[in-house]
């Protein structure tokens, strides 16, 4: 081995001086891709054509004459440096010239209308509530697929099933497409209720594998609904419009599709409290009901109507006993659902829809029997005004009784001397028998 021997260092340096000597002035047509500002002012970006990419740099304080923003056409002229630090070479730009929007986005921009106009994107089903068993097509190793395991357990757990494919690169369209045609040939038993397409964040060109028009199709006709968690909230792929749902990353996908446990325990706490209250004050407002007709028409002497107030009574006891037995009823059909949810989360899935419907139908049952019950006691309280003995009164009787107030029905129970008094219809009189 002639050569000397350098340090990384010094050959970064020396290729630095090679490229500044024979680059210094350069003007490269292409595609801006993945650009971003820095908080320091600097831009960031990269430069491609239809088969390479190089780095570009513009520094603060350079005049840009338009705003920059992925798939611009440009002409950058500036100079060819390395950066050391990452043993990267890259354009360092001293002027921006615009020359058309990106051939990238303005194929997918014609590709997209395509699809739309044909009512590709149009077909949408909404996912099962409770879902078991989760489909997942993405990259078997990183963080995004841990990352989506562990919020599944934190919220829902359910049985996962990951079919591996590569995220970036010329495999990603087939690999998705085998894998949707993978999930279709498993048994109903076996078949997830939910398929999720995932992986992190990237530019145009890493993502370009999930627009192709033959993934698109795939996607939006799977039998299987879709969800497309594909990079981060800001990036869009045109699987995207052709999946049941988009989720802006794929943790999110998880928080979308997945019911959280500890909420819906805590709904199922408050809809069962609201039912028992619900019942509660049912039963109060009858309560109070009954003591204003009671007090109402209580003014009226005993004698003719014991018979009808012990009926009142008793139509009382019964009203308040069959709301009772119902309510009782009601929350122990209550607590054996939440007692069975709690033992098997698969069987939660209609538990949603079921609690709000059994809640109205307890409430219509409850109105029905209060209002029932009212129309009975208003009859009660009509036939006890009607049969009232001061209506007769009225047309010129008079009700004899003793000082006492016991009723005096025959002569045979009147003495000579004996204190009685006479009710008449609009007063009492009191006088002693001769």
């Amino acid at each position: 081995m002639d050569s000397a021997v350098l340090t990384v260092t010094e050959l970064s340096v020396q290729l630095k001086h090679t490229l500044d000597a024979h680059f210094s002035q350069v003007i490269v047509q292409g595609e801006i891709s993945g650009y971003k500002q820095h908080v320091s002012g600097h831009h960031y970006f990269s430069l491609k054509d239809d088969k390479n990419v190089i780095d570009g740099v513009c520094w603060k304080g350079t005049s840009l004459k338009m705003v920059l923003k992925d798939g611009m056409q440009v002409l950058c002229q500036g100079r060819v440096s390395v950066y050391g630090a990452r043993s990267k070479y890259q354009l360092l730009v001293s002027h921006i010239q615009e020359q058309g929007k990106g051939v990238l986005l303005e194929q997918l921009e014609r590709l997209k209308a395509k699809l739309q106009l044909e009512g590709v994107f149009s077909q949408k089903r909404s996912l099962p509530l409770f879902p078991q068993h989760l489909g997942i097509l993405t990259s078997p190793t990183g963080a995004v697929i841990q990352d989506m395991l562990d919020r599944c357990k934190a919220r829902w757990p359910c049985r996962i099933t990951v079919f591996p494919i590569q995220v970036q690169g010329g495999r990603v369209t087939e690999d998705v497409l085998q894998g949707l045609r993978f999930f279709h040939a498993l048994c109903e038993e076996e078949r997830p209720e939910i398929l999720i397409i995932a992986r992190g964040g990237g530019s145009i060109e890493d993502l370009w594998g999930f627009q192709e028009e033959i993934l698109v199709r795939g996607v939006a006709s799977s039998l299987i609904p879709t969800v497309s968690a594909i990079g981060h909230e800001t990036d869009t792929t045109l699987i995207d419009y052709a999946a049941d749902l988009r989720a802006p990353t794929p943790t999110a996908a998880i928080e979308l599709v997945l019911p959280n446990r500890q909420e819906l325990l805590k709904r199922l706490a408050g809809a069962g409290q609201r039912i028992q209250n619900y019942g509660d004050t049912f039963l109060e407002l009858c309560t109070i009901k009954y003591k204003n007709l009671y007090q109402r028409y209580h003014g009226f002497d005993r004698y003719p109507q014991e018979p009808l107030m012990q009926d009142l009574d008793n139509l009382w006891d019964k009203i308040c006993y069959g709301i009772k037995r119902g309510l009782e009823k009601k929350r122990t059909e209550f607590l054996r659902i939440e007692a069975k949810i709690h033992q098997k989360w698969g069987d939660t899935r209609w538990a949603d829809t079921q609690i709000s419907v059994w809640k109205d139908r307890l409430v219509h049952n409850i109105k029905t029997q209060i209002r029932q019950k009212e129309e009975a006691l208003h009859w009660m309280a009509h036939r006890l005004k009607a049969s009232s003995y001061k209506k007769i009164l009225a047309r010129g009787f008079t009700l004899a009784q003793t000082e006492s107030g016991s009723l005096l029905t025959s002569a045979l129970l009147v003495n000579s001397g004996q204190s009685i008094k006479l009710v008449w219809h609009d007063g009492v009189r009191t006088g002693r028998l001769d």
